[in-house]
């Protein structure tokens, strides 16, 4: 298929979905000269959009049961685009949307973890090595901040880093395969400020990134 075509194939979905609109407007402005916004195109075609901001940016505070999921940016062909993971899916953010700090999905709000390299330690050769990493924040635990990243290696695990000196120490105590997202859900033991709880980590294992935390108990 042509660019042409993709671009006015997703144009047609943009009548029946405003939050697509300005979107559109960049990538038609991008797609008359770079090839590479063809497969960026085929990609939102197959997948979800967050709605407006009108409708996302929540004043209200979540459950502190309620799933924190994982914010990262996606680059082709010059645009550049943040996501997020839902139900096993990406879910695209509108680029003037990058600044929220919850996003509100089918009437259930989700705190937002923004995506960051960090050094830290590494074992194997010695020396210091970026790690793909996510902070989780718990308001109930007085604020306490864990940071956390998936080891490498056939074998992947949650670990948590120290900010301080960058060691990484793992801390998941077991994981199953969940075949309707496709991730592994790691069990974390956490020893908080004020009281032990308990996370439960999603692993894409093929990306090593962790894309949702639920407080368990």
């Amino acid at each position: 298929m042509r660019l042409e075509s993709l671009s006015n194939s997703f144009a047609k979905r943009t009548l029946f979905d405003p939050s697509l609109r300005a979107l559109h407007l960049l990538i038609r402005f991008r797609a008359k000269r770079t090839a590479a916004v063809a497969s960026l195109i085929n990609q939102l075609l197959r997948c979800s959009f967050a709605p407006p901001a009108a409708d996302t940016i929540v004043m209200a505070s979540s459950s502190p049961y309620a799933p924190h999921l994982t914010r990262w940016r996606v680059a082709a062909g010059g645009v550049v685009l943040d996501c997020v993971e839902y139900e096993g899916k990406p879910l695209f953010l509108p680029p003037e949307e990058d600044t929220r700090e919850r996003l509100e999905i089918a009437g259930e709000v989700f705190p937002l973890m923004d995506e960051t390299m960090v050094p830290v330690l590494d074992d194997v050769c010695g020396g210091v090595k970026a790690a793909r990493c996510v902070e989780y924040s718990d308001d109930d635990d007085d604020g306490a901040v864990l940071l956390l990243t998936v080891t490498e290696g056939k074998r992947k695990e949650v670990a948590e880093v120290d900010p301080r000196d960058g060691e990484v120490r793992v801390v998941g105590c077991g994981g199953y395969y969940d075949g309707e997202s496709g991730t592994v859900q790691h069990v974390v033991d956490v020893q908080g400020e004020r009281e032990a709880y308990m996370l439960l980590v999603s692993v894409r294992e093929e990306l090593g990134r962790i894309v949702r935390i639920k407080r368990l108990n």
